[in-house]
């Protein structure tokens, strides 16, 4: 069985859900005020996705020594 979420506008399939792996088909996605709203890539409406950003988990996987750059 599988689950999805499609845009109201243009019915194009967003999320799309087949046992334990889900994919997100969006341009991107965009967090605002703690949502998350996923952009169609058929008519670039923002979608309500339900889907959390973990800030201090993204900041404990951040890089915390500059990159090093090599010059030719």
């Amino acid at each position: 069985m599988s689950n999805f979420l499609a845009c109201m506008k243009c019915h194009e399939v967003v999320v799309k859900g087949m046992g334990a792996e889900i994919k997100v088909r969006a341009k991107v996605l965009v967090v605002r005020e703690g949502r998350t709203f996923a952009v169609c890539k058929g008519c670039n409406t923002e979608l309500e996705v339900p889907l959390r950003f973990d800030l201090d988990l993204a900041k404990s996987l951040s890089q915390t020594e500059p990159r090093l750059y090599l010059k030719k």
